[in-house]
């Protein structure tokens, strides 16, 4: 700490006026990739409530999930053999990602799904699967529905709609209380038995930042209960990760620009004693 309280104090206004140009071109960069995503994933919405116009709210459910799967595939058998070892690649990832070079797994299948769903109006949540005794060995997505606020389950990665006997869509709680009498044996073809919710599920990883997250689930639970808490996904409010470094980067710009302020009335100070 005192080394860089020297550097600073060293070289002064330069620096900050270093970070404060870094930090605004970085923010800047950000907002221009949210916006270009954000705009994709709004003509892709648009798409879906065209096609579903006038029908249920299930079709428009099974079509995005139809939509977003056949968007991911068809990039994956084209560039999802290849690596990508760009620093954008590397740094700078995008919840789009798997969109964009047809990379990734559940996961990412899982978040382009959710963006989708969050431009149609839904509040979706993410669904850490532990398999194996691994947490996050699968991730899939709990939708609840605008007409009954009914929470289903929904698998992006197999492009399948969890349903009950009667063809109605199930909640996660059914699919895994009923997992081994009816539910394994109405998946697709190639679905991993293994995802069979009998592990146990999460919508956030608690563990994540190890103590800081921890302490801040046990905040929330004595502030909401626990129940409350444990259906937060907190993921899908920092989902638009270029979002998210834009706002970090403005942070440090405001920092900067305080420091700025503060050194120049310093040292003009100084001059007038």
């Amino acid at each position: 700490m005192k080394k860089i309280q020297n550097i600073l104090g060293k070289f002064g206004l330069p620096i900050y006026f270093f970070f404060l140009g870094c930090s605004m071109s970085i923010g800047i960069a950000g907002l221009t990739e949210s916006e270009f995503e954000n705009e994709i994933l709004s003509n892709i919405a648009k798409t879906i409530k065209e096609k579903t116009k006038g029908l249920p709210e299930e079709n428009q459910i099974d079509t995005t999930i139809i939509l977003c799967h056949y968007l991911q595939e068809r990039r994956s058998e084209i560039l999802g053999s290849y690596k990508y070892q760009s620093f954008k690649a590397s740094i700078f990832i995008s919840s789009l990602q798997s969109f964009y070079i047809g990379t990734g797994a559940c996961g990412y299948y899982t978040l382009l799904t959710t963006r989708v769903f969050q431009k149609l109006g839904y509040q979706p949540k993410i669904i850490q699967q532990r398999v194996n005794d691994r947490w996050g060995a699968h991730i899939c997505l709990a939708l609840p529905l605008k007409s009954t606020g009914k929470l289903i389950l929904l698998d992006p990665l197999f492009r399948h709609t969890f349903r009950d006997s009667q063809n109605q869509l199930s909640t996660l709680q059914q699919v895994s209380g009923q997992w081994k009498s009816y539910y394994s044996l109405h998946t697709p073809a190639n679905y991993n038995p293994n995802y069979n919710y009998q592990q146990g599920w999460r919508h956030t990883n608690w563990d994540k930042y190890g103590a800081s997250s921890r302490s801040l689930y046990k905040i929330l639970v004595f502030c909401y209960g626990k129940e409350k808490t444990d259906l937060l996904s907190l993921r899908t409010f920092i989902i638009d990760s270029y979002k998210i470094q834009a706002l970090i980067a403005f942070l440090v710009s405001g920092m900067c620009i305080a420091m700025i302020a503060f050194t120049w009335r310093s040292g003009k100070n100084k001059l007038k004693i």
